[in-house]
């Protein structure tokens, strides 16, 4: 018999008696883990999600969708990776992130389709515009009728264009011509002219000058005293939308 110090009756210590022992915990093995889920989820799954939401985001842009397009066939490619390496023998999971990457990539890809297929026909269907106006406005520039008229109460120069070019035509009281479209030249203008100093009229020198496109007055003046002078174009406005 053993005291409550442990000690035998005889003073030695009594002999230990070993308690039961607690198995230790061990780690487990690769595959114990792989049947328990436990894998790393794939790099390229997370990656090609990444990559094709910003090529989903960006897909919208004009012109950086080029970029945009380029991005979702990247994630297409980290996505089919991703698809390889979670599969059902496969060392890693996140399968269903490698699906979503390729849905997402594939979805911007299209988008980037339809809309640069959107911007090219609004672009066309704008130049067509541009070029319908610009014929309408030579069309209605070919079609018009220019009349230039002067006036003077003594011998005076009408200088105008027509055919291209200059021309001058002495009067003395009224002068009228008409020119057809371009025949009036690409600045139609009417300068009338005297060196009458000597005009016997008590009022003095008086000249006029106008310029009708299709029958309407677009620029008349008149001047007056010696050496007197008038100067009419056709407006700018006139000469391209009118």
């Amino acid at each position: 018999m053993t005291n409550p110090n442990g000690y035998a009756p005889n003073g030695s210590a009594a002999p230990q008696v070993p308690g039961p022992q607690t198995p230790s915990p061990q780690s487990p093995s690769r595959r114990d883990r792989s049947r328990h889920g436990d894998k790393p989820i794939s790099g390229c799954a997370i990656a090609g999600c990444v990559t094709g939401g910003i090529g989903l985001l960006t897909s919208w842009i004009p012109i950086f969708n080029n970029v945009s397009a380029i991005i979702a066939v990247i994630g297409v490619v980290l996505a089919i990776i991703g698809l390889v390496a979670t599969r059902r023998k496969g060392r890693k999971r996140g399968r269903g992130v490698a699906i979503a990457a390729v849905v997402i990539s594939v979805i911007a890809i299209i988008i980037v389709l339809v809309t640069q297929n959107a911007y090219v026909k609004a672009i066309d269907d704008a130049g067509k515009q541009v070029e319908a106006s610009q014929s309408a406005s030579k069309k209605a520039v070919a079609d018009r009728t220019y009349t230039f008229k002067a006036t003077s109460n003594g011998p005076a120069s009408a200088v105008y264009t027509n055919g291209g070019g200059s021309h001058t035509e002495d009067f003395n009281g009224s002068w009228q011509i008409t020119a057809k479209g371009t025949e009036a030249g690409e600045f139609p203008g009417l300068s009338v002219l005297t060196s009458d100093y000597s005009n016997p009229d008590p009022s003095g020198i008086k000249v006029s000058c106008e310029i009708l496109v299709n029958g309407k007055s677009v620029s008349k003046h008149n001047g007056t005293g010696s050496g007197a002078s008038a100067i009419c174009d056709v407006p700018y406005d006139w000469q391209e939308t009118k």
